[in-house]
Formats: structure tokens, sequence, C-alpha cells
């Protein structure tokens, strides 16, 4: 089995006046087309970073291909994104809120793949359906940190399936973090690896690749114990998944 052909760092902005020149066009148009109109809608936090930061702009101009035609499309993306980010709340997350499913550790970062993306894994064997408001700020809580960490790197999901039954497999929380991805944190997601997946989720799993869309299904990889060390070394690997690390319980907050 090959390794995965989605490469952890994008390239750096070149240093040219026509890119300098898109960057400045998407940040320009929303601040004056989206924000001016609707400012309570926004973080100003996030504004203020929209007007700093190139390398997040050009996240937005990248999952967009928007090097000429599109660039409505990346300013449209940024306008949905940093509404989404106000509306759900993303900025009054915390550690201390999160307690719960941090002490649970169905949902941690740990480490990074043979391309040096970080790992989010998660249980579902100990998902529980009922926490659902939940799992969903916990995962975007994780997220955040590792997506603003370093916005050149990419995440890389493990879905561990072992031992897990159908009660524990929930397709809301599941769609909740494709759509994330897709439209909320740009060109974030490396590739994603279902682990020990059973032929009782073959069609759940098909409910969930026509959700990701064709470009995203494709980086869904389906692997067992044997096949983990194509794709993360033995060292960043739990012993439970054949490595040799020894964590115990992974604090669920992003930084282990």
């Amino acid at each position: 089995m090959a390794p995965p052909e989605f490469p952890n760092k994008f390239p750096v902005i070149p240093e040219t006046d026509d890119h300098k020149s898109l960057i400045n066009t998407v940040r320009e148009k929303f601040l004056t087309n989206c924000y001016l109109y609707q400012p309570d809608e926004y973080y100003i936090d996030d504004v203020e970073e929209i007007r700093i930061n190139d390398k997040w702009i050009w996240r937005f101009i990248r999952h967009n291909h928007a090097f000429e035609e599109l660039v409505e499309e990346a300013v449209e993306q940024i306008q949905t994104s940093l509404k989404w980010r106000k509306s759900f709340g993303v900025r009054e997350i915390t550690e201390e809120s999160c307690q719960k499913m941090i002490d649970k550790g169905s949902t941690y970062a740990h480490k990074e793949d043979l391309n040096g993306s970080r790992l989010i894994f998660i249980h579902f064997k100990h998902h529980d359906k009922s926490l659902g408001k939940e799992c969903c700020n916990h995962f975007v809580y994780i997220l955040e940190q590792l997506y603003f960490q370093e916005l050149d790197r990419k995440i890389v999901i493990v879905f561990d399936m072992h031992s897990a039954a159908i009660s524990n497999l929930d397709m809301s929380y599941v769609s909740f973090m494709i759509d994330v991805h897709k439209h909320y944190y740009p060109d974030s997601l490396s590739y994603l690896l279902g682990y020990e997946m059973s032929f009782i989720f073959s069609a759940a799993w098909t409910i969930i690749k026509k959700l990701m869309g064709a470009e995203s299904a494709k980086k869904v990889i389906f692997v067992k114990k044997k096949d983990l060390t194509t794709y993360i070394s033995s060292d960043n690997l739990l012993i439970e998944f054949g490595g040799t690390d020894q964590l115990k319980h992974a604090n669920g907050t992003g930084d282990n």
C-alpha cells in the first residue's frame, strides 16, 4: 500500500505582485462588501485577523482555486466561515467547558503522521450520542488550536471503529465534522483514516462519502492495524494501534 499523496505543507505564498494583489483583493472585498454592512455578525478578533493574516486568506483562496474569476467564491467562504464562527460561539469554547469530553478521552489530538500533519483520534466505541453538543464543541476546540497553531499545516482524522457498535455511529456528529472541514476551516483536512472498519458500517460510509463530495471522498482511506505504519510511525502510534507510544490517556486539549 502506497503512502497517501496528500502533502502536509501548502506551497509558500509566492512572492509576486500578482499573488499579493490577489490576497489584498479578497481581503478588501470582504471588508467592504461583507463586514462593512453586517459588523455585528462577526467576531472583531476574526476580522482583525483577516486584516493582517495573509496565510489565512491564502487558505480560502487555495480552497476555492480562486486565482482569477473565482475570487468571489473565496470572499463568500470567508463570510460564511466567519459568520458561523460567531453564531457557533467558537471563541467562547474553553478547556473548562470541554472538561467532560476531555475526561472521557474519546477524541483527542496526538502527534503527527509521516508527512507532519497533526492527528486527531476519535474512538467511536467510547462515543456517546447523547452528548451531541458537547462532542461538537470539543471537536471544534481541538480543531481550532491545531488549525491556527500553524496555518500551513494539515490535519489527519483517525476514525477508530475497532469494537464500535452500530449504536456508537453518530451520523449527525460525522456530518458535523465533515461540514466543519469543508466550509469553515478551508483546506485543513489532509486525509481521513477509517481504522478497522467493520462490514456493518459499509452502508453508513456510502452515505458519508456522498456527504463529503467526490474530491473529498478520495481522501478516505480504510486501514487495518498492519497498515497504519504506512501513514504513522510506530513511535507516534499508541500501543493499542500496534505502536510503541505508551500514552495512557490523552488529555483531549489538542496539546498532546
